[in-house]
């Protein structure tokens, strides 16, 4: 699941889309949609509110990432 995948529903196709919705710069955004950072309680208030995405949907889609990363720590090369 991406962001994409949760967002494009409600009309969020990119991450220049992403940060006009919510007042946000490109880059700060852009960090966001390609899973660099995290969404914290207050960005993701914040996606949840300008496309009406229900915030559950967020707080799946962070809880994914943050697994993802902690698997990808404890692989071995």
């Amino acid at each position: 699941m991406t962001l994409k995948d949760v967002l494009s529903p409600y009309g969020i196709h990119t991450a220049s889309e992403l940060a006009r919705k919510i007042s946000m710069s490109r880059q700060q955004a852009s960090e966001i949609w390609t899973g660099k950072v995290g969404i914290g309680k207050k960005v993701g208030k914040r996606i949840a509110d300008a496309p009406g995405c229900p915030f559950h949907l967020l707080l799946l889609y962070r809880d994914k990432l943050y697994r993802d990363k902690d698997e990808s720590r404890h692989e071995s090369p």
